[in-house]
């Protein structure tokens, strides 16, 4: 099995789908790694013009011929024609079927053989089309489903630029997050014009800019600054939501776009948008400061423990939930007063795994259901989602009391 995904990394799903589980293995991961220093962000550019989002990129082939694109468009009907006389295939929506044989076949360096390269063009115009219909019915919407509508279309500047204006929170600190939160060393013009104090400004009861201070105090090995800017974070009645572009961009989303496969083509693209400008190492650093090691310390615990109970009360991610439930065992909170398990995120997170991991198939019944779970994970969040099923699928994994049945 991991001989045939392997053959299969041309292909523009298996690279799209990653973040939806990768994120929390790796969350949860550094969050239990309290021996290495804590990283900074990931580094990523601030910006990408609109007509670079549109356009699919070349793949670099330093040192191979690329097929000419009749060449890629006989070979690729060649490939799908013998499929078609077999059912040993996998089916590849807006394409065809691709035998075993082909996807089992040896790679050739960095060039991407003919079938992936015409799927790949077919997903990419469809993701296009349907990414343009998106952006046009959000940019008739509120602040947040406007700034929303820039990042769709891979636009950080004029993203910010909307944000900057708007006294939403929301729309601000999406706008914000596309900047990278303002740590670019380099930040376009727009971009300079947001901070994490404008954002604390529009929403003073919101614990999530003061949980991003926090990390980043700690990132700059400053303790003290940290456990300032997490005690204020303890004061804060709520925690925003922990995947904003989502939740702004796909609530709507079924009424935008053509039919039930654009929506899901549009879904990966905007899951892929919100990985890659996440904050997942606000978890990581808070995860690391309430180590075994550091909890040692008698002035963390309390606090810990604040942010432990907290995170578990309005996480809404399975990273976040993952990185909560570490520490609520870490500091002694009773099992009881745990609203999950770390047996129920455990098989949460094999969900995530069997459903749009391993298992998921590249035919357009599956890009489509696809669509209708980010749909859902706009309304529900992702967490309550996963333990729902989690729940169903393992009661004795449930928390004894009643605080899981708000997510069934």
């Amino acid at each position: 099995m991991g001989r045939l995904r392997s053959r299969r990394r041309w292909l523009w799903l298996c690279i799209a789908a990653l973040p939806v589980i990768g994120g929390v293995a790796w969350v949860g991961r550094e969050a239990g790694d309290a021996g290495r220093p804590i990283a900074g962000p990931p580094t990523a550019p601030a910006s990408e013009s609109m007509l670079a989002a549109s356009v699919p990129r070349p793949v670099e082939q330093p040192a191979a011929r690329v097929a000419s694109a009749s060449e890629a468009t006989g070979s690729a009907r060649t490939i799908r024609q013998a499929a078609d006389s077999t059912e040993d295939g996998v089916e590849i929506c807006g394409f065809g079927r691709i035998p075993k044989a082909e996807l089992e076949r040896p790679e050739k360096q960095l060039v991407p053989p003919a079938w992936a390269v015409a799927a790949e063009a077919a997903q990419a115009q469809r993701t296009n089309t349907a990414k343009s219909q998106l952006a046009a019915r959000l940019a008739a919407g509120s602040d947040v489903q406007r700034v929303a509508s820039r990042l769709v279309m891979g636009d950080n500047e004029g993203a910010a630029a909307i944000a900057s204006r708007s006294q939403d929170a929301e729309a601000y600190r999406l706008g914000l997050q596309g900047c990278r939160y303002g740590e670019s060393s380099d930040p376009p013009p727009s971009c300079r014009g947001l901070d994490v104090q404008g954002w604390i400004q529009r929403d003073a009861g919101d614990a999530r800019p003061w949980l991003l201070l926090a990390s980043q105090a700690l990132q700059r090995r400053d303790v003290a600054a940290g456990k300032q800017a997490l005690e204020e974070a303890m004061r804060r009645p709520k925690l925003s939501a922990g995947e904003p572009l989502i939740v702004a961009a796909m609530k709507d989303a079924p009424s935008a776009v053509a039919d039930r496969v654009s929506l899901g083509s549009v879904a990966l693209d905007v899951m892929s948008r919100q990985a890659a400008m996440g904050d997942w190492y606000v978890m990581t650093a808070l995860g690391r400061y309430c180590s075994a090691e550091g909890i040692k310390d008698g002035q963390r615990l309390p606090l810990c423990q604040q942010l432990s109970r907290k995170l578990m009360d309005a996480a809404d991610t399975l990273g976040e939930a993952t990185v909560a439930q570490k520490i609520a065992d870490r500091v002694g909170v009773p099992a009881d007063q745990q609203k999950y398990t770390a047996a129920s995120l455990k098989t949460a997170q094999g969900f995530f795994l069997d459903e749009w991991g391993v298992g998921f198939g590249f035919d357009c019944a599956s890009i489509g259901r696809m669509g209708d779970h980010f749909v859902d994970r706009a309304q529900r969040g992702e967490l309550k989602i996963a333990l729902a099923w989690a729940n169903r699928r393992n009661p004795a994994a449930a928390p004894a009391t009643g605080a899981s049945a708000a997510l069934r």
